[in-house]
């Protein structure tokens, strides 16, 4: 369920004096990054930041609706910046695309970018930016951890329900194991998944691999929470493939905005990437070895290839530099790690149709999904190649590649859970997206366009759309044959394994049969010898018996000894001897 808004009709006294969040500091911490004359930007960014202090006082001891859950993003808008004297280079945190539907103009002017970044003209500038014109269809890239200013800021301008803030940063607070949440509970917010591929310059031993492994989990905890610069990247998780090779893997959230006025506005999709700043080598980073790090060059990092439409070859001025868009500032160290979608914010449509995107918001997005498409691919022929890797020379490291296969079967079943949620966006909440976050159902239509053109442009939406659907109904057979591939090869190697214990038994059992036979021989000779003491007179001892007593003592014990060895044998001798008989 959406939240209202407002959520509450609570004074403000009540809301401070459980909370905590006055509006005389709320005020002046917006005026740190709005300007003190454009007072109605600030009020209205501090209203949206009461209202989560309001959510968040519904204690669960009297509200059957608590928002106990929200207590952390209180927390987070009532922070004021921080105060850090090394500040970090300036950075684009909003890129807004905005699709025309106007036929008119070149196709550069019917898809416009913008930027706005982290300094306080920046925020200043976003908080005026006005809703997107009727015919229009805008895509908001947000890119990397916020700022309080931020989340008030935009969550007042956009009207963004409360809860995509925290699916998106469930790391602030203690885990209520509600999230993922059921689809019916956020009908308009839907979460990606990219992975980034990373190769060091030096290797890791395999000791310090399976030491990353274990503490992964913690140091990715440790790591989100140590973010402190509006646009750091947010890292979900580090997967070590082996002593040269990990991944970071980052979340895409979207937020379909609901139309205002009916159609007076156009539609609008939030699209938050994890991917920021460039991630800076640390030893302390979850990824690296404090006492041994492996040094990450930017050519290290493998790119997300995408297949480039015969449209866009036959026409190659829309891949020049003056439509790409400005190049972002590059970090001033040499070992920093660009993420994956780092050019996606600035370079976002240019395999777009601009009338059609802004009349059908899913095919907008459809850019975005082929992009998550391109980038699973490439990660499960990483996971495809790496299981052969391991099944052609196991022989010799087979408890170290059971290991191995057991942690690949358990990311190729996560990358199974991420496509079975794409999946289920576009069969499940694809009206959704093409209504532009309306749920019941009610569609704008350009009329600038005529019913065949419409129809046309509709047909060129349909085949994205079909394409998607093929695209991710290939990856989660893929995903599904590569579980299957792993856990065979668990099989195999598990079966390996118990074959050479049962070879090694064998030959055990065998040297146990020669030591009984040399026991058959040696322990009748050892009886009789004990029992006489060797005392005979032909080896000089002080007795009267003559050696050849021994040996006859020893030629019946001997045969006693060969009948209860070889008992079992005899008795299916004369047990086949005696059916014999009877059937004659």
């Amino acid at each position: 369920m959406s939240e209202s808004y407002p959520l509450s009709t609570m004074s403000h006294s009540h809301v401070d004096s459980e909370i905590g969040l006055s509006r005389n500091s709320s005020v002046r911490g917006m005026r740190q990054g709005i300007d003190e004359h454009n007072n109605y930007y600030a009020e209205r960014a501090w209203r949206y930041a009461d209202h989560i202090a309001a959510r968040a006082n519904h204690g669960q001891n009297r509200y059957l609706f608590c928002g106990s859950h929200f207590r952390a993003l209180c927390e987070l808008v009532s922070k004021s910046a921080p105060n850090n004297p090394k500040k970090p280079l300036e950075f684009d945190y909003v890129v807004c695309c905005d699709f025309s539907g106007v036929s008119v103009g070149t196709e550069s002017a019917r898809r416009q970018i913008q930027t706005f970044d982290t300094t306080a003209s920046g925020l200043d500038s976003f908080a005026s930016l006005t809703d997107p014109a009727p015919q229009t269809t805008r895509v908001l890239f947000l890119r990397g951890h916020p700022s309080a200013e931020w989340i008030k800021v935009l969550g007042a301008q956009q009207r963004i329900e409360f809860e995509y803030f925290r699916q998106k940063l469930p790391f602030l607070d203690k885990d209520y194991h509600d999230i993922p949440a059921l689809p019916s509970n956020s009908q308009n917010i839907f979460h990606l998944n990219i992975m980034t591929v990373y190769k060091r310059h030096r290797a890791l031993r395999w000791s310090q691999v399976d030491k990353l492994r274990k503490a992964e989990k913690k140091a990715v905890s440790k790591y989100q929470r140590s973010q402190s610069y509006v646009g750091d990247s947010i890292v979900r998780r580090v997967c070590i493939f082996d002593e040269s090779e990990f991944a970071i893997e980052q979340d895409i959230s979207i937020c379909i905005v609901n139309q205002r006025g009916r159609g007076k506005t156009g539609k609008t999709a939030i699209v938050w990437l994890d991917s920021g700043r460039e991630l800076c080598h640390d030893s302390e980073a979850p990824w690296e070895c404090p006492l041994n790090p492996g040094y990450i060059t930017p050519n290290n990092a493998l790119p997300t290839i995408r297949h480039i439409p015969s449209k866009i070859l036959a026409s190659m001025s829309r891949l020049e530099p003056s439509v790409l868009g400005p190049e972002r500032p590059t970090c001033s160290q040499d070992t920093c790690l660009p993420p994956s979608a780092e050019h996606l914010p600035y370079q976002y449509g240019l395999t777009l149709d601009p009338v059609i995107a802004s009349n059908d918001l899913l095919y907008a997005l459809s850019e975005l999904l082929f992009f998550v498409a391109c980038n699973e691919v490439q990660f499960l022929n990483l996971i495809e190649q790496r299981i052969a890797t391991l099944m052609d020379g196991f022989k010799g490291y087979e408890s170290i590649v059971l290991e191995e296969l057991n942690y690949a079967m358990r990311l190729l079943q996560s990358r199974a859970r991420h496509i079975a949620d794409t999946q289920a966006l576009l069969e499940n909440s694809g009206s959704v997206l093409r209504n532009g976050g309306d749920r019941r159902g009610r569609r704008s239509r350009a009329p600038s366009m005529s019913d065949d053109q419409n129809s046309c442009r509709c047909s060129e939406a349909l085949h994205a759309e079909s394409l998607l659907v093929e695209d991710f109904a290939y990856l989660a057979r893929r995903a599904t044959a590569l579980i299957t591939q792993a856990r065979d090869g668990m099989t195999v190697v598990s079966n390996t394994v118990m074959l050479e214990e049962s070879r090694r038994a064998i030959s055990k059992t065998v040297r146990l049969e020669k030591l009984t036979l040399l026991t058959f021989f040696f322990l009748p000779l050892s009886l009789t010898t004990s029992f006489f003491g060797c005392n005979f007179r032909e080896l000089g001892g002080t007795g009267q018996l003559s050696i050849w007593v021994m040996f006859l003592t020893l030629l019946p014990v001997m045969s006693l000894t060969a009948v209860l060895c070889f008992w079992d044998h005899i008795s299916a001798i004369e047990w086949t001897r005696k059916l014999r008989l009877s059937k004659n």
